[in-house]
């Protein structure tokens, strides 16, 4: 578990090593899934205020229920999201730049990359939930670009066109579809 958490911390911090280390490191990818889990996890614990009924309500059955769906909903979102982002850098990678990082190889830099997203549960707490999500939606950007760009031993300009259709499809547009009365995308809360 350290190792997954550390990792996630230092693909945050746009640590080149870590970047490396986790491409080269094939069992990585239960790592990326577990921090990719972990990010859904907190943007539902984030989004709970949004999502049903406040804690003055009281708990009940049907209310912890929904809960664990809005749980797991939100961790199959941030999967799928995550699935389309290294998808779409691979193949545009592929296409525009002949680098040869292979797909499993962009799936486990880019899944250490949600690491920010535990900061999602700041949403709970803030009337303006989007702002904390597109902060957190960007400094993932921004590592997928540096991992990007270190694995793929292109230019920023490369990084960020291999990296930029995935996380709008993955990251912006997937959750704003799953959750429609949410605050994603840039509305107002």
């Amino acid at each position: 578990m350290r190792g997954m958490l550390y990792r996630a911390f230092m693909a945050a911090r746009f640590d080149r090593a870590t970047f490396r280390d986790v491409r080269a490191d094939q069992e990585a990818v239960l790592n990326a899934l577990g921090i990719v889990i972990l990010a859904g996890m907190a943007a539902a614990i984030g989004l709970s205020s949004s999502l049903g009924a406040s804690i003055e309500d009281g708990f009940s059955a049907s209310m912890v229920g929904e809960r664990l769906l809005d749980i797991w909903l939100a961790a199959v979102t941030f999967m799928l999201g995550w699935l389309i982002w290294a998808g779409l850098a691979y193949v545009v990678g592929r296409a525009f730049q002949r680098d040869q990082a292979t797909f499993r190889e962009i799936l486990r830099v880019l899944g250490v990359c949600f690491g920010p997203g535990v900061l999602l549960v700041f949403m709970a707490v803030t009337p303006d939930s989007w702002i904390v999500f597109n902060v957190v939606s960007v400094w993932m950007f921004a590592a997928g670009v540096a991992a990007l760009k270190e694995i793929r031993q292109s230019d920023w300009i490369g990084a960020i066109a291999d990296g930029a259709l995935g996380w709008v499809l993955g990251i912006q547009i997937l959750p704003a579809i799953v959750f429609p009365n949410l605050p994603f995308g840039g509305g107002g809360g």
